[in-house]
Parts: C-alpha cells; sequence; structure tokens
C-alpha cells in the first residue's frame, strides 16, 4: 500500500480483497485433491493419509515462502530516515516545549 498513491488505496483494498477470496478457494482445492489421492483404508472407509497431510503442508509452507520473496521484491515508497545530531535537534525540541 505504500507504494500507491493515498486516492488509489481503496480500489488496491478491493484487489487484494479478490485476491485473497480466490487464492483461499484454489488453495483448499488443491489441498482438497492432494488429501483425495493419499489416502488409505481403515476398517472399510477411506480416510486421508498422514502422506497427504505432509504433502499438503510443505505444498502450504512452499507457497508461503514463495509469496514472502515477492512481497520482499515489492518496492515501497522512498521513506528515509535521518540521523540527526543532538545540537540539530535542539531548537526544534526547544520549539515543541514552549509551544506546550
Amino acid at each position: 500500500m505504500n507504494a500507491t498513491h493515498p486516492r488509489e488505496s481503496p480500489a488496491l483494498r478491493y484487489g487484494e480483497e479478490v485476491k485473497r477470496s480466490v487464492g483461499t478457494s484454489v488453495s483448499a482445492a488443491v489441498v482438497g485433491v492432494v488429501l483425495s489421492q493419499l489416502t488409505i483404508d481403515l476398517g472399510g472407509r477411506v480416510l486421508p493419509s498422514e502422506d497427504g497431510f505432509r504433502a499438503g503442508l510443505l505444498i502450504g509452507c512452499g507457497v508461503a515462502l514463495l509469496a514472502g520473496a515477492i512481497a520482499l521484491a515489492i518496492p515501497g515508497r522512498g521513506r528515509s530516515v535521518t540521523a540527526v545530531s543532538e545540537e540539530e535537534a535542539a531548537p526544534a525540541v526547544e520549539s515543541a516545549a514552549s509551544k506546550a
């Protein structure tokens, strides 16, 4: 959000909500397919196996790492904080103290 103009924030928020909703639906479908393919037969019932849960968790971890790498690559607004010495800050502190 920091990389966009403030007037564009509502449209950006709506776009993020749509992407989040689609991502949740797609990820649920992928994990559902993985769990349905990796099953065991237990007493006449078909249940997801431990390998299925492990595969689903590994897929989720991989996608989370990929998303984190992409997020780190997105540039933000160039807000730089510069170090200020005590001598430079003293007039501003005194001015603020006199207004209070």
